[in-house]
């Protein structure tokens, strides 16, 4: 006799980062091996980036307009958005990586960091210890730690919708490029690389690729031009 159970689906567990289901090597993980490659290039990107914020300080943003200051005002750089992106606060780009850090030692069982220091030697450390760990955290529920019987699992879906949008931001300051007009266009995975994702990706007038928050999936041109088609094709039919 076969159990009645045995007809019911299997719940294959998904990636925390993106839409694909966990098999094989990847079974059992927080993150799939792509996400974690594509977080850890992140974090190499932000480090190199940061590095270059204080000369780019004291560039304006955009172009000067006739007869006004570039200057916030006497005495303050002109690029506003490196001294947003490097001033106190948890929602700064050193804020959210402390922030992230902070969960991954609670799930890790290790101490907390009391004075982090000064930004300019806190982000190498923060960097270096999400890199160190990223494989833990990706993996971390093979054999999580457990509080009042509740599994401690390092948040690695935050820390990957953070950094996209970090290093856009780094590199608009850096560049000392305005903020970009942007438009929220659907994920293009499901012409792209075959599985659908609820990914919105905030598509500048540009053009200029764009990953998806979610997923990680390339938003190009072409992928656009491919998913209007797709939707033409669906209306007509």
């Amino acid at each position: 006799m076969f159990d009645a159970d045995d007809d019911l689906p299997i719940d294959i567990p998904r990636c925390s980062c993106c839409p694909r289901e966990l098999h094989g090597a990847d079974y059992g993980r927080l993150a799939c091996a792509i996400c974690e490659r594509r977080i850890f290039e992140h974090l190499n990107v932000v480090g190199q980036l940061w590095v270059k914020l204080p000369d780019s300080a004291h560039r304006p943003v955009g172009d000067r307009a006739i007869g006004r200051s570039t200057s916030v005002h006497a005495g303050i750089p002109g690029n506003a958005q490196v001294i947003t992106l490097t001033g106190p606060g948890d929602d700064t780009p050193l804020g959210k990586l402390i922030e992230v850090e902070d969960d991954w030692r609670r799930a890790a069982g290790y101490r907390l960091i009391k004075n982090y220091g000064r930004p300019v030697v806190a982000m190498p450390r923060v960097l270096k210890f999400l890199r160190d760990h990223l494989w833990w955290a990706c993996a971390a529920h093979k054999n999580p730690r457990y509080l009042d019987g509740e599994p401690l699992l390092p948040d690695v879906a935050r820390l990957n919708e953070d950094l996209g949008p970090m290093v856009s931001a780094l590199k608009r300051a850096v560049n000392a490029d305005p903020p970009p007009r942007l438009i929220a266009s659907r994920c293009v995975a499901p012409y792209v690389a075959g599985f659908d994702c609820p990914g919105l990706v905030r598509v500048g007038v540009d053009l200029e690729p764009r990953r998806c928050p979610l997923c990680g999936t390339l938003w190009e041109r072409e992928a656009f031009i491919r998913a209007g088609q797709a939707d033409q094709i669906g209306a007509a039919a």
